[in-house]
C-alpha cells in the first residue's frame, strides 16, 4: 500500500487493526508505525484551488516557500487570439493542454492580447470555449494589452494611452507589462513607447532586482541577456519577447543587437520551472515540444 500525503502539519502515527475473517467481531490491534513529521513544518503554506471540467471537480495545488520541494512550473506566452481567425493558437492551446494533463503545471501567464476580440463579444466567448482545457486545470492570470483597453470601441491602438500592468510576481520576481522595452525586430526601432519604458520602468525594475521582464506586443520571439540599459551586465534583467502563441507573426529583419541572445518567428510558448532560489526559462516549438532556448537564474 502507497499514498502521498500533503500539507501535513502535525506528527503522525499509523496503526493497524485487524478482526476475524468473517468480518465480524472487535477490531484488535496489530502494530503501529514509525512517527511520521514533516520535513519543514512551514510548507507548504498556502492553497490553491481550480475548478475542473467537471461540477463536482475541484483541484487543490500548494505553493511552498522552500528550496526542498519541487519547483512550481508555469507556462507563459502573449498574443493569442482564436482559431480560424488566428490558426497558430490552435496548435499553443493543444501542447499546454497536453502539458497541463500530465504535468506539474500550477498556473498559465497570458501577458496580454488575450483574444483579440476588439469589441465582438463573440469572439471573447470562443476563446474562453478555446482556454477551457487548460482554464478548467490550472489558474489562467492575464494581463491587459492594447488589445484589451479598446473593448469598448474597437480599433487596434489603445486609447487610454497608458502602459498596462507590471505584475505577476512569483519567486524569483518577474514582470509582464505587455509592452516591449528591448526588441531587436527593425519595426521597432524609435517606437516612442519602448523608449519611454527604459527611461520610465528599467531603473525601478533594476532597482528592485526584477529577474525576467515578460512582454508580448511584437507577434515573435526574442531573448536579450541579463542586461541594464542596452548593455549585458551579470545582475541584469533578461527581457523575452513571447508574442508567439497563435495570432499572425510579424516577420521582419533584426538589427543584430549584442544583447539579442536568441530570436525566431514561430509559433511557439515558454515553460519556467522555479523555485525559491533556482529559476528555469525553456523556450519550446509548438511542431514538436522541442526546446530551442533556454536559460538558468539561481538566487
Amino acid at each position: 500500500m502507497s499514498w502521498q500525503m500533503i500539507n501535513l502539519r502535525r506528527p503522525l502515527e499509523f496503526r493497524y487493526y485487524s478482526r476475524d475473517k468473517n468480518c465480524s467481531g472487535n477490531y484488535s490491534f496489530g502494530a503501529k508505525s514509525a512517527i511520521v513529521q514533516p520535513l519543514n513544518y512551514n510548507a507548504p503554506e498556502q492553497i490553491r484551488l481550480a475548478y475542473g471540467d467537471q461540477t463536482d471537480h475541484m483541484l487543490v495545488s500548494y505553493v511552498t516557500n522552500s528550496s526542498e520541494y519541487a519547483p512550481e512550473c508555469q507556462y507563459a506566452y502573449g498574443g493569442m487570439g482564436v482559431a480560424p481567425a488566428q490558426p497558430g493558437s490552435k496548435s499553443t492551446v493543444d501542447r499546454v493542454r497536453a502539458q497541463v494533463s500530465t504535468n506539474n503545471i500550477t498556473c498559465i501567464l497570458h501577458i496580454g492580447d488575450i483574444s483579440y476580440a476588439r469589441g465582438i463579444g463573440a469572439l471573447r466567448n470562443a476563446f474562453m470555449i478555446h482556454t477551457n482545457p487548460i482554464t478548467s486545470h490550472v489558474p489562467y492570470m492575464v494581463g491587459i494589452g492594447n488589445h484589451e483597453y479598446d473593448h469598448i470601441t474597437g480599433g487596434d491602438k489603445d486609447p487610454s494611452g497608458a502602459l498596462g500592468p507590471e505584475g505577476f510576481p512569483s519567486i524569483m520576481l518577474i514582470v509582464g507589462p505587455h509592452r516591449p522595452m528591448y526588441s531587436s525586430i527593425v519595426r521597432n526601432v524609435g517606437d516612442p513607447i519602448k523608449d519611454m519604458l527604459q527611461k520610465s520602468l528599467e531603473p525601478m525594475f533594476y532597482q528592485y532586482h526584477v529577474d525576467i521582464n515578460l512582454f508580448t506586443h511584437i507577434q515573435s520571439y526574442e531573448r536579450s541577456c541579463p542586461m541594464y540599459q542596452g548593455q549585458c551586465i551579470d545582475d541584469g534583467i533578461t527581457h523575452a519577447l513571447i508574442g508567439m502563441a497563435g495570432h499572425n507573426l510579424d516577420f521582419d529583419t533584426y538589427t543584430g543587437a549584442k544583447w539579442s541572445v536568441y530570436h525566431d518567428q514561430q509559433f511557439d510558448y515558454t515553460q519556467i520551472s522555479v523555485n525559491r532560489t533556482h529559476l528555469h526559462y525553456s523556450y519550446h516549438r509548438n511542431v514538436d515540444d522541442a526546446v530551442v532556448d533556454h536559460f538558468d537564474l539561481t538566487k
